[in-house]
């Protein structure tokens, strides 16, 4: 049974084509993403903008082929928005249209439950002990969901780094002023955070997670299969961050790991991630390369 997972994010529009067997995913049959960028420029009228409408609507179209193409009628489709389509004034317009045109609907999640449908997903394929006790962190354009408790505890903040490529990042490469900046606004939300116990691991997932790994490690062309699993400890991050700080966008376009479409706020959402782990007293992340859309293919999925 094929069933198919769309993830519509304020960066990256994510398709997954799955077979599944009972509720459980037995392997990946198609994926592919497109850097839409839907939320950019949302601010400050809070409208997605014609240029990002076009090419959101673009990338359904692809997707809609592709799920004709494998014959998956609509009921085995599911597709979800996140944060920009919840802050955007005309998101509800932007969902009638795609559902004028396409054969699938779009749900509009809430922050609290993307973040428990991403643990969901970022969970599948990691056998991870019982008496670990993960936290996710699943930083996006526009907001960042951590999850913990065993998926029961989870909140959502308002920083992204697309959100805050726009806001902060004015020069190229970004001075450290900049970055300074994003450190601190992170840090005024991070206080707003429950109390999280240490996670033991801290999982990350997402673009800046899984980029930071394939650039560590060198994976071109993307591999998910290559970054699933992977541990990044501090000091890479580290050395990353001071690698890209000393390139301007042309040449961090042309680095290993790191595509074209993702260079530009990969380092505010480094920023985030290394805020976040210094907040939270946590040295390394365990990277899944698996998220949103695996999360609504495979609701069953809890920690091992």
């Amino acid at each position: 049974m094929l069933r198919a997972g769309i993830d519509l994010g304020t960066n990256s529009f994510l398709l997954t084509i799955a077979e599944l067997e009972e509720g459980d995913l037995q392997c990946v049959v198609e994926e592919k993403l497109f850097s839409v960028r839907l939320g950019e420029e949302l601010e400050p009228d809070m409208k997605i903008k014609t240029p990002a409408w076009i090419r959101a609507m673009d990338a359904l179209a692809y997707f809609q082929e592709r799920l004709q193409h494998h014959n998956i009628p609509p009921t085995h489709v599911r597709a979800v928005g996140t944060s920009a389509l919840r802050r955007a004034s005309n998101g509800t317009a932007f969902v009638a249209e795609a559902k004028e045109k396409f054969a699938f609907e779009i749900e509009i999640l809430a922050g609290l439950e993307e973040a428990k449908t991403s643990w969901r997903g970022a969970l599948s394929g990691l056998a991870l002990p019982s008496e670990n006790a993960p936290c996710l962190i699943d930083i996006g354009g526009g907001s960042t969901e951590f999850t913990w408790s065993g998926g029961q505890e989870v909140a959502s903040l308002q920083m992204g780094a697309l959100k805050f490529r726009e806001a902060y990042i004015h020069h190229d490469p970004p001075l450290p002023e900049e970055l300074e900046q994003i450190k601190q606004h992170t840090q005024r939300l991070l206080h707003t955070l429950p109390p999280i116990p240490t996670p033991k691991p801290m999982l990350a997932v997402a673009g800046t997670a899984t980029t930071l790994v394939a650039i560590a490690r060198q994976i071109e062309p993307y591999d998910g299969d290559l970054v699933h699993g992977q541990l990044l400890v501090c000091e890479e991050i580290d050395r990353i961050l001071d690698q890209l700080m000393a390139l301007p966008l042309e040449e961090r376009q042309t680095l290993p790991g790191l595509s074209i479409a993702r260079a530009d706020v990969i380092i505010p959402g480094i920023v985030i991630l290394k805020t976040t782990l210094a907040h939270l007293g946590v040295k390394q992340i365990l990277v899944s390369d698996r998220g949103i859309r695996y999360g609504i293919l495979t609701p069953k999925v809890e920690p091992s």
